[in-house]
C-alpha cells in the first residue's frame, strides 16, 4: 500500500483528514517539528527517513513556506514520488496563492473544491478534477444541547471587512440570510468569530438580542451547531460549498443557507436544508423553521444521514486514491499520461529588469517611470524569456505590472519593443537599446492605489501579443520592452521589480506581484500531445 505524507499541522486539517486516512488504514506520516520554525532541512530529513511516495498539501498555512514548498518539489523530483495539492483557496485567492503553490511545489495533481475550476487548471497543463470538502462523522456528529449555546440561530465564521467588493458574493450572502433577520426581527442571534460588532454597526435599529462570543476552539464549535436552533450558511461563491456547510449538517444542524448551483448539486432543498433567494424568503423561512420544531428536527436529521453517507472525509481520500492511481504508477515509470487541452495558458516571469534615472543610476529592485516638466528623468527596461514550442502557438499574450507605491497624478505610461540588446552595464554607459518608433501601446494609471489584501487595483495590463509574436519569429530572439512616459504626461509611477525589497516582499506569497507575461496557446496539431507543460515558472 502506498504510504502518504500530509504536510499540515493546522487543527481543522490535522484533526479531519488525518484521522480519515487512519480510519481507512492507510499509512501516513505527518510532520513532527514545527513548521513556524521554517526548518526546511527538518522536513527533507523527515522525507528521507520516511520515504513517502505521495505528499498531499492544503490549505493556506506556514506550511506553504517557498522553502518547504521546493523541498518537496526536489524529493518528488529525486524519488519519484506523487504531489498531490487540494487547492481550497480558489476562485478568490487563485491570484495570489493557488499560483503561489503551482509556481514552486509545481503539483503532480490537483483537486479543487470549487465546481467547474479543475478546466482551468487542467489549461496549466495539470491533471485536475473537482473534490468538495467534507466532515468526519468521528467529530460532526449530534450532540445534546449546551445551554450555553443555545439560540434561534448561529452564525459561525469571521467576518471580513477590509475588501467587501473582493468577497462580494460573501457579502451579498450576508447581506441575504443575516441582515433582514436583524433588521425585522428580534430573535436570538450568537456570533462566534471575529469581527461582527463591524458588521452590526450598519443596522439602524436596537440589537438587544444579539450576543458576540468571539472565536471558540475548534472542538466546541460542534456543540455550536448541535444546540442551535438554525445556523446561517454563509456561502462564498456560488459553485463551492464551505467546510461549514458539510460540518453543520454533519452535526445536525437545521441549516439556512443561499439557493446556489453547489447546493442543489449535492443536496434537496427542503428536505436536507432549507435554500432561499432573496431577504424575504429569509424572514419568511425562518419564521417558519423556528415554529415548526418537528420540521426542524426531520431537516436535521435528513441533513445528518445525508452527509455522513455520502461527504466523509474517509469518502473524499478514497475517491482521490482512486483518481491519481494512474498517475502516480505513470510517474514511477517516467510516463506522461495526461493528455494537454487545446488550450495551455502559461505565465512568464521576468529574466531581467531594470529602470535608469537620467544621471545613469540603474535600479533592479523596483521600475519607476519618470518625467517631469517634459523630460524624461526615469525609464523602465523588462527582459523575457521566451521559448517556441512545437505543438503549440502563441495566440495571446498579457503584460501584467503592480503598481507598488501611490501615484500623485493620473499618468500614461507608453510601452516600446526594443530592438537591440541591453543589460545593466550597458545602461549605466548611456548605451541605450533602440526602441521600435512606434508604441506597443500605453498604460494608464489612473486608479486608486489599493492597500489592503488582494490589492487587485494595483494590477495594470497591457495586450503585447503582436510584440511576443514578432519575438518567437524573429531567429534573434527578443530584446524585451521597455517603459516610458508618454508624449503628453508628467508623473511618476513606480511597479515592483525582480530585486524588490519593499512592504510586499514581506508577504510569503510576494514573488506572485513580479512582472509577469499571461500567455495563450492553441494547439496546432491533431495527434494527442502528452508532455510536461510548466506553466509557472520561477524568476530566473
Amino acid at each position: 500500500m502506498m504510504k502518504w505524507y500530509f504536510f499540515e499541522t493546522f487543527t481543522y486539517f490535522a484533526q479531519t483528514i488525518t484521522e480519515a486516512f487512519k480510519d481507512l488504514n492507510i499509512p501516513v506520516v505527518t510532520p513532527n517539528f514545527a513548521p513556524e520554525t521554517n526548518a526546511p532541512a527538518a522536513l527533507k530529513k523527515q522525507l528521507d527517513a520516511c520515504r513517502p511516495d505521495i505528499i498531499l498539501t492544503t490549505g493556506w498555512t506556514a506550511c506553504h513556506q517557498k522553502s518547504y514548498l521546493q523541498t518537496i518539489k526536489d524529493y518528488c523530483d529525486r524519488h519519484r514520488a506523487f504531489h498531490v495539492y487540494w487547492s481550497l483557496e480558489d476562485p478568490l485567492h487563485t491570484e495570489l496563492w493557488s499560483k503561489y503553490i503551482l509556481e514552486n511545489a509545481a503539483p503532480d495533481y490537483v483537486v479543487t473544491h470549487e465546481f467547474g475550476f479543475d478546466q482551468q487548471y487542467q489549461k496549466w497543463g495539470i491533471p485536475s478534477s473537482y473534490l468538495p470538502l467534507a466532515c468526519l462523522p468521528a467529530i460532526h456528529y449530534k450532540r445534546m444541547a449546551v445551554p450555553t449555546y443555545v439560540s434561534d440561530i448561529a452564525v459561525v465564521g469571521n467576518y471580513h471587512p477590509s475588501a467587501p467588493s473582493f468577497v462580494a458574493f460573501r457579502h451579498h450572502s450576508l447581506n441575504t440570510l443575516l441582515k433582514p433577520l436583524l433588521e425585522q426581527r428580534e430573535y436570538s442571534i450568537s456570533f462566534y468569530g471575529k469581527n461582527w460588532n463591524i458588521y452590526t454597526k450598519g443596522i439602524k435599529k436596537p440589537l438587544s438580542k444579539i450576543s458576540f462570543r468571539g472565536s471558540i476552539p475548534y472542538q466546541e464549535v460542534p456543540k455550536v451547531y448541535s444546540s442551535a436552533k438554525i445556523v446561517l450558511g454563509i456561502q462564498n461563491t456560488p459553485q463551492l460549498l464551505t467546510r461549514r456547510t458539510f460540518e453543520s449538517m454533519g452535526c445536525g444542524a437545521c441549516l439556512l443557507t443561499l439557493n446556489t448551483p453547489a447546493v442543489n448539486r449535492h443536496f434537496e432543498n427542503g428536505k436536507h436544508l432549507i435554500a432561499v433567494n432573496n431577504e424575504s424568503e429569509t424572514v419568511e423561512k425562518t419564521d417558519l423553521l423556528l415554529e415548526n420544531e418537528p420540521m426542524r428536527q426531520t431537516i436535521a436529521a435528513n441533513a445528518q444521514q445525508c452527509v455522513h453517507e455520502h461527504h466523509t472525509y474517509q469518502q473524499r481520500l478514497t475517491a482521490l486514491s482512486e483518481r491519481i492511481a494512474s498517475y502516480v504508477d505513470a510517474k514511477k515509470k517516467n510516463k506522461k499520461i495526461f493528455p494537454l487541452p487545446n488550450e495551455l495558458h502559461k505565465e512568464i516571469k521576468t529574466s531581467f529588469t531594470a529602470s535608469i534615472d537620467h544621471r545613469n543610476q540603474c535600479r533592479t529592485d523596483q521600475l519607476f517611470v519618470h518625467k517631469e516638466n517634459g523630460k524624461n528623468l526615469q525609464t523602465a527596461y523588462l527582459a523575457f524569456p521566451l521559448k517556441k514550442d512545437a505543438d503549440y502557438e502563441l495566440t495571446k499574450a498579457t503584460l501584467k505590472v503592480f503598481l507598488s507605491q501611490k501615484t500623485e497624478q493620473p499618468c500614461t505610461i507608453q510601452c516600446y519593443q526594443v530592438l537591440s540588446p541591453w543589460n545593466a552595464a550597458t545602461l549605466k554607459s548611456r548605451k541605450k537599446p533602440v526602441l521600435n518608433k512606434t508604441p506597443i501601446g500605453s498604460i494608464t494609471i489612473d486608479r486608486p492605489f489599493t492597500p489592503v489584501y488582494p490589492w487587485t487595483e494595483n494590477w495594470y495590463t497591457l495586450d503585447i501579443t503582436q510584440a511576443v509574436k514578432d519575438w518567437l519569429r524573429r531567429s534573434e530572439g527578443n530584446f524585451g520592452l521597455c517603459l516610458t512616459m508618454g508624449p503628453d504626461s508628467d508623473g511618476k509611477a513606480c511597479f515592483v521589480g525582480q530585486d524588490y525589497k519593499g512592504g510586499f516582499r514581506r508577504i510569503m506569497y510576494s514573488d506572485r506581484f513580479f512582472p509577469k507575461l499571461e500567455c495563450v496557446y492553441k494547439k496546432t496539431t491533431d495527434k494527442i500531445v502528452k508532455k510536461a507543460w510548466r506553466a509557472f515558472l520561477p524568476m530566473t
